[in-house]
């Protein structure tokens, strides 16, 4: 990976983005210095960006920072689920509808302070035989010196252009620098029944990928050599087993900078409908993580990134906590 010109290491705290239901719009929290499990609201909960095209509406936020430049990239998934002017969308038939007609183009913002945020654009990475673009996640792909962004379509048949047949949900993928200019989108896999909102960690041993098992409710997690395996092996068929969850879904996973702990958050729309939940574990890839005791947020988070900040970036944040 090509280094980034930093000044800082980045261990002074986190910053961590989502969405809310309420807002369509995206949020942000800031650790209490370097501790992972308290959170404080930045701009006293406000929102840090907010869309105006397409459906005028941003969930699932993924935060990166560029190895190229240190620019960060914010993107998301293009939905509104409050947008009522759907014609002939039965109530109880939503989620199916969205699954089949919704955008095709993803969210995009630049920063190079994690403050000010650039003009908005969109770009449509998935294919025709597409039925939406849903939470779209990066990794550095050192192969091809690019970014690989993967999301989660339903795909139907080239023939089935009113996308009326069975289309479950897979991975899809591409390349990009920018994050303006997309290579044609690959399928990137379908470990489970029908699957979403993938996750992908790098280590010292290669990447593990955690997606949501649509069918079991759950989160799953794989590991490969590579991003480009034809096979990723299984580790975890269900990470939160054994504890009181719901039906779980969006992982977000980072590596605490102060004693190498694995951090998996979960976001549970059902039951206690509590959204994130944070896991923890000393191995990225344990079959079963442990409920992290004791955390705090401020409010109710969801779908989303947390990142490393440096001194410099925590110092600028923390200014802007309320």
């Amino acid at each position: 990976m090509p280094p980034c010109n930093d000044a800082q290491r980045s261990d002074a705290g986190y910053l961590m983005v989502f969405h809310s239901d309420e807002t369509h719009a995206i949020h942000a929290i800031l650790s209490e210095g370097p501790d992972p499990t308290r959170w404080r609201s930045v701009d006293g909960g406000d929102p840090v960006v907010t869309s105006s095209l397409g459906e005028k509406g941003t969930r699932d936020p993924h935060l990166v920072r560029s190895p190229v430049d240190g620019k960060y990239f914010l993107l998301g998934t293009d939905l509104d689920i409050r947008w009522t002017d759907r014609p002939g969308v039965p109530e109880d038939g939503f989620w199916d509808w969205v699954g089949r007609h919704g955008s095709r183009s993803i969210n995009v913002w630049e920063s190079v302070d994690l403050v000010t945020w650039s003009e908005q654009r969109q770009v449509e990475v998935a294919p025709a035989t597409a039925g939406m673009a849903w939470a779209p996640k990066t990794v550095w792909d050192d192969d091809a010196d690019a970014f690989l962004v993967v999301w989660s379509s339903r795909v139907f048949a080239a023939d089935d252009t009113d996308h009326a047949g069975d289309g479950p949900h897979r991975l899809l993928a591409a390349h990009t620098r920018d994050f303006v200019t997309f290579t044609p989108a690959q399928d990137w896999g379908n470990p489970g029944a029908s699957v979403i909102d993938a996750f992908i960690v790098q280590d010292d041993e290669g990447f593990v990928r955690f997606v949501k098992d649509e069918a079991a409710g759950t989160v799953l997690s794989e590991q490969a050599a590579s991003l480009h395996a034809e096979r990723w092996e299984p580790v975890s068929a269900g990470v939160a087993s054994g504890t009181e969850t719901g039906i779980i879904e969006g992982p977000l996973v980072f590596r605490s900078f102060t004693d190498g702990e694995w951090y998996l958050w979960v976001d549970e729309y059902t039951g206690a409908d509590r959204g994130y939940v944070p896991f923890h574990s000393p191995d990225l890839r344990a079959e079963r993580w442990a409920p992290v005791e004791g955390y705090s947020f401020p409010c109710k988070v969801k779908h989303g990134t947390v990142v490393p900040l440096d001194a410099d970036q925590y110092a600028r944040l923390e200014a802007r906590v309320r």
